[in-house]
Parts: structure tokens; C-alpha cells; sequence
């Protein structure tokens, strides 16, 4: 049966934290590339069919060149990301081929997924019909209010009624249809959300003119 899985690496971000002077995603690690290391795990991992990898437009002929040296045959586009992650990740789900009936998406600036990590993804993914991957949480989390006090304390070994805290490393493997849909209600839900503080801000300019 062949591969109807495609991966979308979003690889956009300037990495300002890292504090690299260049793109966060070339930087070596290892001897090479930082996303190279999850490029090649998507290489070999017999499920997945396609690579779409998001980048700054910058980074696009560097990446490419990448991908012809290092044989990564499953890349099928190098698409420019946009202003924020949910804009690339909507930029690379418009690129995905026709034949792609599900679809990954794993941030380019994490090295270390697995071969087996992907294929166990997919395999649950199929099954249940979505699929996140994550670790159990070793930081304390807390809930505070408006007035940074804390009101909840999130144990790490919760009760098992309410089960145990993980963090999210490796986001998901859905439905691409559906996957397409969920970004764009995102998009949508921020662009109102926009709008509203827009409105805000010019009723709020109004007032502060009526008092002068």
C-alpha cells in the first residue's frame, strides 16, 4: 500500500532566543542542521509520502540546496511561512498533494523524533482518528488570576479521575481535511478576535477625544 501521509515541518520562526544571529533551523547541531535531523527521520519513516517544509523565504534556496544534498526525496514543496505559526502551517496545508489523506505536523526545531515515534503516531492516528505525542510534565504548573495570585496548583501525579499532566512535543496526526478546517476556524477566530480589539481601541480613542 503506498504512503498517504504528509508531514508539514514548519521551520519559520527567527529563533531570536536562541540568540544564533541566523536562522534557528540551519544552526548545527550534531555536525548538521538542526532540522535536518527531523528531515531525515521523515525520510525513513516508511509511512510518510510527502515533506512540505515551511521556511522563511530567506532560508528557502539554503534549504533546498539541503534537500538536493542530502537526498531527501520525499520533500515535495518548500513553501514561505508567514507571519505567525498558525499562517505557515495554513501555508503548508495548502500545499499538500491531492493523494495525502492524513497529515503530521512537527515543529522543524525538534531534533529528536524517532522513526518509531512517527510510525507509532500514525498507526494511532489511523486508529483513534487523531493523534498528539507528549512527555509527562516535570515542571510545576500553576493556574494564578488577573492579579498573578495562585488560585490551582496542577500536580504532576494527578488523581487518576483526572489523569496526568504531559506536554505536548509532537503535534498531530489528523484527518488533512479535517486538519485543514481546525486552521482555518483558527485564523478566522483570530482575525475576529483582531477586529474586536480594533474596535476597542477606536472606541476607546473616541471617548478620550469627547473628554478633552
Amino acid at each position: 500500500m503506498k504512503p498517504d501521509v504528509a508531514v508539514i515541518i514548519p521551520a519559520a520562526g527567527q529563533g531570536r532566543r536562541l540568540g544564533a544571529g541566523s536562522s534557528k533551523v540551519l544552526v548545527p547541531v550534531a555536525g548538521k542542521p538542526l532540522e535536518l535531523h527531523a528531515l531525515q527521520s521523515f525520510q525513513r519513516a516508511p509511512s510518510i509520502g510527502w515533506i512540505i517544509v515551511v521556511a522563511r523565504p530567506q532560508d528557502r534556496a539554503r534549504l533546498a540546496a539541503l534537500v538536493r544534498r542530502e537526498k531527501l526525496t520525499k520533500v515535495s514543496a518548500i513553501v514561505p511561512g508567514a507571519a505567525s505559526r498558525a499562517g505557515s502551517v495554513s501555508k503548508g496545508l495548502a500545499a499538500l498533494p491531492s493523494r495525502a489523506r492524513w497529515v503530521m505536523i512537527h515543529d522543524g526545531a525538534r531534533p529528536c523524533v524517532t522513526r518509531r515515534l512517527i510510525e507509532t503516531a500514525v498507526r494511532e492516528a489511523k486508529r483513534c482518528g487523531a493523534v498528539a505525542c507528549g512527555l509527562p510534565a516535570s515542571l510545576t504548573v500553576k493556574v494564578v488570576d488577573e492579579r498573578h495570585a495562585v488560585r490551582l496548583t496542577l500536580e504532576h501525579e494527578a488523581p487518576a479521575d483526572h489523569g496526568l499532566l504531559h506536554g505536548i512535543v509532537f503535534f498531530n496526526g489528523d484527518l488533512a481535511d479535517h486538519a485543514v478546517a481546525v486552521v482555518e476556524e483558527v485564523a478566522r477566530e483570530r482575525s475576529h478576535r483582531a477586529a474586536r480589539r480594533q474596535v476597542l481601541l477606536a472606541n476607546i480613542g473616541r471617548r478620550r477625544q469627547a473628554h478633552r
